[in-house]
């Protein structure tokens, strides 16, 4: 379990890494779960942070065929999928993947694909998305209101429990290789996706919540042929966690991360990806809990650098909140009617471009 090597002691990135001794280890695990739980707030109950969604978890092997259906169902499905890595030489990672209710019609609707990523420190990865954001219930409820039919979503393992920040790394491994080259050739490959999906670009949105919304929008700025949509849900500059200089988190980054390559590093940040540049057909989403100092700070940062490169941004604050999913659940419910316009899934009415505010 990755609670046994990995404690929280700062901000979003960083995990001091302790060795428990083998006495005391249930108490110790779960005194760590439940410190994680009191700092982010993945949920107010401990079992989710062992693995606990919410909804039952199909696997790939028991999925039906979408023959279609007489009755559209009130939930959509979690499927448990397995995504390998040929390309990036990384394991195959265990993969989640969330189907609409509508799913089963099979009425050549083309939905948009959402890729959503986990922060650090992680309980379980890919799971974590869909259980800590409660992701099926705010998609099923999206559904209601659009005849069952919503995004898909595919939610990849970003090397979990590691802070990887999604990036090729002597350290973690071809991680950006597997979730902009990898991942992209399962989804347009997996029988179940095969005519029934958009294709790659404006079609395609990637984010997620602290680590995994800044690898949102370093991966859509450097791979716009397969994302031209981010979301970034609380997360801070490239490499650099809340509550720490940012000149020391780079240092730290670019020695542990990318043995000591400054280039590398630079290749990666955001800053240098959209100085100078026109980039009309990129956007994305920032959400910031109120009180998240540091992460505001960063995302206003980077807010006015999109906005200067010809990007649509939205900036959204939830009052109060600090880094934790009490501020990015209701964000990322916020900003999923913008996302799912910006894609031409549904129109983007004056209420739905309303939602999208400035700083």
């Amino acid at each position: 379990m990755w609670f046994v090597a990995s404690f929280v002691g700062r901000g979003r990135h960083r995990i001091r890494r302790t060795a428990f001794a083998s006495i005391g280890v249930v108490f110790l695990l779960l005194t760590t779960a439940a410190i994680v739980n009191a700092r982010y707030v993945y949920k107010p109950y401990l079992k989710s942070l062992w693995g606990d969604i919410g909804v039952d978890v199909v696997l790939e092997d028991a999925l039906k065929p979408t023959a279609g259906c007489t009755q559209i169902p009130e939930q959509g499905e979690l499927v448990q999928v397995q995504l390998p890595g040929p390309k990036s030489a990384t394991p195959t990672k265990d993969g989640y993947v969330y189907l609409p209710p509508a799913w089963c019609v099979n009425d050549k609707t083309q939905y948009p694909v959402f890729v959503y990523l986990h922060g650090t420190p992680s309980p379980d990865g890919a799971k974590d998305f869909a259980g800590a954001m409660e992701l099926p219930k705010t998609f099923d409820a999206f559904a209601a209101q659009n005849g069952g039919k919503a995004p898909v979503v595919v939610f990849p393992n970003a090397g979990a429990p590691n802070d990887t920040e999604c990036a090729d790394s002597g350290a973690y491994g071809n991680i950006e290789t597997f979730l902009s080259q990898d991942v992209p050739d399962w989804i347009t490959s997996w029988d179940q996706f095969r005519g029934r999906i958009m294709p790659p670009g404006k079609g395609w949105v990637v984010g997620g919540y602290s680590m995994g919304g800044t690898c949102g929008i370093m991966l859509t700025l450097r791979h716009p042929d397969v994302w031209n949509t981010f979301a970034d849900y609380g997360g801070d500059s490239f490499g650099v966690g809340d509550g720490v200089a940012p000149d020391v988190q780079r240092t730290e980054t670019i020695s542990g991360l990318f043995g000591g390559n400054a280039s590398a590093f630079d290749e990666r940040d955001p800053t240098k990806n959209m100085q100078g540049k026109k980039l009309p057909n990129l956007g994305g989403w920032f959400g910031v809990g109120g009180i998240d100092q540091g992460t505001a700070r960063d995302m206003r940062t980077y807010y006015n650098e999109a906005t200067q490169a010809g990007m649509t941004v939205c900036y959204d604050v939830i009052p109060g909140q600090d880094h934790t999913f009490l501020a990015w659940k209701p964000t990322f419910i916020n900003s999923l009617p913008w996302l799912a316009a910006r894609t031409g899934f549904i129109p983007m009415t004056p209420d739905i471009q309303k939602s999208c505010g400035k700083p």
